[in-house]
């Protein structure tokens, strides 16, 4: 079943994740900062401290002494890198999500192509059987409102009673067809 035991992309990845388009990543606090909080460009500058040499982002404008950017870039790099496994993840947690069967077990996605294309062409082969029968009720019931109608022109009186008889017999055929549609669909998926 996969590292995860749960049916749904887990909440702690979709947070973790969130983070990444947090303010932190616009204000370059969280990973390779692309400007300073003031606007200025960033670019790299080594630092040298007890004969280690340290790269570092810094703003161009970081020595007129206000808040700007200075951040590692070792620590740029981690943030990085922490941000892609957290995207891989949250999509290895999407992939298991919809891989999983209605019983929970993991169902391979060739498997169901294969099942969602036998499918198409079943439902294909319904609509192909159902049709002469959908036809039919559609004459059918153009026989029967000419025939009402007819009728209703012999006996002006009954106009009432003509309506009301054709919108019956349209309820039950459509009822009918709704039926006969549905115990075929449940047939065929079951």
């Amino acid at each position: 079943m996969g590292r995860y035991s749960y049916s749904q992309p887990s909440s702690s990845s979709a947070s973790s994740a969130s983070s990444i388009n947090s303010r932190d990543r616009r204000s370059g606090k969280f990973g390779i900062p692309k400007k300073c909080n003031c606007g200025g460009a960033l670019f790299l500058e080594p630092e040298i401290n007890n004969g280690h040499s340290r790269l570092f982002y810094k703003c161009e404008n970081y020595t007129d002494g206000g808040l700007h950017l200075v951040k590692s870039w070792e620590k740029a790099v981690l943030d990085e890198i922490h941000d892609l496994h957290m995207k891989i993840l949250q999509q290895e947690d999407h992939i298991s999500y919809l891989t999983l069967g209605p019983g929970g077990e993991t169902i391979e996605p060739s498997r169901m192509w294969a099942e969602v294309k036998f499918l198409g062409q079943e439902m294909k082969e319904l609509r192909h059987q159902i049709r002469p029968t959908v036809d039919g009720y559609t004459e059918l019931l153009d026989e029967v409102r000419g025939n009402i109608e007819n009728q209703g022109s012999n006996y002006s009186g009954l106009a009432v009673t003509r309506n009301s008889t054709f919108h019956v017999l349209l309820g039950v055929a459509i009822g009918f067809l709704l039926f006969v549609l549905v115990a075929t669909l449940y047939y065929a998926f079951k």
